[in-house]
């Protein structure tokens, strides 16, 4: 499983802050706090709350500024319908607040409470906004500054808010200690691989496996709906809380109508997503109390292991490592016989299919650009051609995905021996030139470099199909605002990206891992012991870094870098 998702029975601390730049005001963002990606799993049948310190209640001599300030702090605990945040309105007040919706995440440290002109009793809570959890757990990006009007009464016991804004108000501290971030897992179009769904989920009773079993049933967030499926049926009900015995198995008790569901994918979503929490060691189906059959899987149970063909992230291994040198596809790890092997047909940025068994290239002449693909040990032909061309990616199911820079740019996919295809990419080039395009290995969502060259940043989004109707790349968001002049990216698994550009502050370029939907701040990676600045870079599941520096090909060895020899354009399977 991903370190992200370590289990640890308190969240962990250290609070990353967000950027509170906008980063380009035409492009939705996206993120999160940063939490460690640590899952904090509950003991004993996984239906125990975690330990939390009570906020105090309004005190009669409390100043308006301390009564708001408390009921924002006292609004992060939900126990019975956020009882105690409740003390701190007026009856009526009480009877209208909307809890449920979405949570506005705020920076505490920016926050200032004050009255509005010469009014008694209409104040504002100002601050700089950094985020919205939505109803569906999913987290976005929304930088700028926050005004929340609050409207204050005086009574026998104090000072009590009359009116508030719906929703939560809360800080990313609050958010830290009230919330856990998981994933949920859904289907890709040809349900043959999970996707991971980022979801912050509440950290109170029923449990977190329920929580995570009840979002699951839900659905995916609304960012990733348009690019995913579900196995399980709609109507599909957990009919009582997910226990666990002492053999470390689940019981998931669901409602009649998943016996009409694909038994195989959904067991595989359940198993993906529960497989989180250390403790389970398998899942145990059942419909109205009776076992589920699921063809291909254990009998009764489910291990945690299972459904390893669903692994969004698998590749061959070991994960070979590949480069470009004196017009030659090399690798340190494999012995390449074919033609761009040897030469004979020489390459540039190469991409291999995840499975190992294509191959695909550019060949500038003169004006225009052309794509090859092949099988890695065949002849490559000729599949497109433009006046510029984007370094190739290719997904799972041998799709070829590339950028046409010509007059009219265009995103283009190669399957199989069809045409190239065009994808609407409409939305993404409104944003600018793309520099760059990548395909998640799942092929359901893609990243991309807009801007000036040298000037890039970096933007993900979903691909929705429509039927007979074109490909249509969507939901635009921008994970890493402060990462500034962007030049390469590569998926380094299905939740994270490296990204090669400047952090914020700093005047050379760096390898970061950033996570797909801006949650945390960038890992950035030393550069320390490389000749020269970094030109390009790969990554994979599990894999070591490869980055192209002073002519040479370098692989990090996590201790510092290896040179595999003179060479450019490192590539890794995906």
């Amino acid at each position: 499983m991903p370190d992200r998702l370590r289990a640890g029975r308190a969240l962990v601390a250290g609070l990353a802050i967000l950027a509170r730049s906008a980063g380009c005001a035409t492009v939705p963002t996206s993120g999160s706090v940063h939490y460690g990606r640590a899952v904090s799993p509950v003991g004993g049948n996984l239906d125990d709350a975690d330990v939390r310190a009570l906020p105090p209640g309004p005190r009669s001599e409390a100043s308006i500024e301390d009564t708001i300030r408390g009921f924002l702090r006292a609004s992060a605990n939900v126990d019975d319908n956020h009882a105690i945040a409740r003390q701190f309105l007026t009856p009526k007040a009480s009877a209208l607040w909307r809890p449920d919706g979405p949570v506005t995440v705020y920076d505490a440290r920016s926050a200032e409470v004050a009255a509005v002109g010469d009014s008694a009793d209409s104040w504002v809570l100002a601050a700089d906004r950094q985020a919205e959890i939505g109803v569906d757990g999913g987290y976005t990006l929304t930088p700028g500054r926050l005004a929340a009007p609050f409207r204050v009464l005086r009574t026998a016991e104090g000072y009590r808010l009359a009116a508030v804004p719906p929703g939560l108000i809360l800080t990313s501290v609050d958010i830290t200690n009230s919330y856990r971030s998981v994933n949920t897992y859904f289907l890709d179009p040809t349900r043959t691989v999970v996707v991971p769904d980022h979801v912050l989920l509440l950290a109170t009773q029923p449990g977190l496996a329920t929580a995570m079993v009840r979002a699951l049933l839900n659905g995916p967030t609304r960012w990733l709906a348009p690019a995913v499926v579900t196995a399980f049926p709609a109507g599909t009900r957990l009919l009582a809380n997910v226990t666990r015995g002492a053999d470390g198995v689940v019981d998931v008790n669901l409602s009649r109508p998943v016996i009409g569901g694909d038994a195989q994918g959904l067991s595989a979503q359940l198993v993906w997503t529960l497989r989180q929490l250390t403790e389970v060691s398998g899942v145990r189906l059942l419909v109205e109390g009776q076992p589920l059959p699921v063809p291909g899987g254990s009998q009764g149970v489910q291990r945690r292991n299972d459904w390893p063909s669903y692994d969004p992230d698998v590749l061959s291994r070991p994960v070979s490592r590949f480069f470009v040198a004196e017009g030659r596809l090399r690798s340190p790890d494999t012995t390449l016989s074919g033609p761009v092997g040897t030469g004979a047909a020489p390459l540039t940025a190469p991409a291999i299919a995840p499975g190992g068994d294509l191959v695909a290239g550019l060949v500038r002449s003169g004006r225009r650009s052309a794509l090859y693909v092949a099988p890695i040990t065949g002849r490559p032909r000729v599949r497109l051609i433009a006046t510029a061309l984007t370094a190739p990616s290719i997904d799972r199911n041998g799709t070829v995905w590339t950028v046409a820079l010509d007059r009219h740019p265009r995103v283009v996919t190669i399957s199989g021996s069809g045409p190239p295809t065009t994808v609407d990419a409409r939305a993404l080039f409104a944003l600018g030139p793309v520099q760059a395009l990548r395909v998640a290995r799942d092929g359901t969502r893609v990243a991309a470099v807009v801007g000036p060259r040298g000037a890039g940043r970096l933007v993900v989004g979903v691909l929705v199909r429509h039927g007979s109707r074109p490909l249509t790349l969507a939901s635009l968001r921008a994970p890493a605002p402060r990462l500034s002049g962007v030049v390469d990216i590569s998926w380094a698994d299905s939740h994270r990206l490296a990204v090669l550009a400047r952090p914020a502050g700093a005047a050379a370029r760096f390898p970061s891992y950033v996570e797909y939907d801006g949650s945390g701040d960038p890992t950035a990676v030393s550069t320390a012991g490389l000749p020269a600045e970094l030109e390009e870079m790969a990554a994979a599941p599990g894999a070591a870094l490869l980055v192209a520096s002073g002519g040479e090909v370098w692989s990090s060895s996590g201790r510092g870098w290896t040179s595999l020899g003179p060479g450019t354009d490192p590539a890794y399977p995906g």
